[in-house]
């Protein structure tokens, strides 16, 4: 069976846990014919990835994607990407945008964690480690708690998975450049953090085309 894997270059520590997921059994034949429930402790590996865009915005409200981007060769080269500066000046450029106007370009960048079953061996020596995805188990895999109801927990729990937060401006036609450098730096120390902590979640409505 072909493995499913999540790259990133970010991992925190690893934090055992219990959960309820679902496993194949075949019951005494020669083949799978049913899942059964299953309870068990494993350890999580979060990991964490950064992505962005330049869009153009009118105050808060998105407007239109000019270029996706994401972290390429380590974590938070994206915070230093040039093509990305450039991109964010020349769109400014382009419509006549300044400090003055109310429709601005920005660069927007937020973190996306996945919970994994940790990391592949050796992958330390690819261009981007990898992880164990969850997906590899097939079936939901939902936090366990004291209480759970075991027999509805399939349709009413919520089953782990990525968890996009953090959305934060860092760059904009309105600032000046020492106010973008400042914002970069803040995005960085949030999102380098030793201990994983969640901000306010990313809502669709926010983005465009992700």
């Amino acid at each position: 069976m072909e493995l499913d894997f999540v790259l990133a270059f970010k991992a925190f520590t690893p934090e055992p846990a219990k959960v309820v997921t679902w496993v194949r059994s075949n019951e005494g034949l020669p083949f799978p014919v049913k899942t059964l429930q299953h309870v068990m402790d494993v350890e999580i590996t979060w990991v964490r990835k950064v992505r962005g865009h330049v869009i153009l915005t009118l105050g808060d409200r998105p407007l239109r994607k000019v270029i996706s981007c994401a972290d390429r060769a380590a974590f938070l080269d994206l915070l230093n990407n040039q093509h990305v500066r450039h991109s964010a000046r020349t769109t400014a450029a382009e419509w006549g945008l300044s400090t003055g106007n109310e429709v601005d370009v920005s660069i927007r960048v937020w973190m996306e964690d996945f919970p994994t079953f940790g990391a592949v061996p050796n992958s330390r020596a690819l261009s981007t480690p990898r992880y164990y995805s969850l997906s590899n188990l097939q079936q939901p895999v939902i936090p366990w708690y004291e209480g759970i109801d075991l027999a509805r927990a399939r349709d009413e729990e919520l089953p782990m998975g990525p968890e996009r937060h953090s959305l934060t401006k860092i760059w904009s036609s309105r600032w000046t450049d020492s106010e973008c450098e400042a914002a970069r730096a803040r995005f960085r120390l949030r999102a380098d953090e030793e201990v994983r902590t969640i901000g306010v979640l990313a809502n669709m409505d926010d983005m465009i085309d992700i």
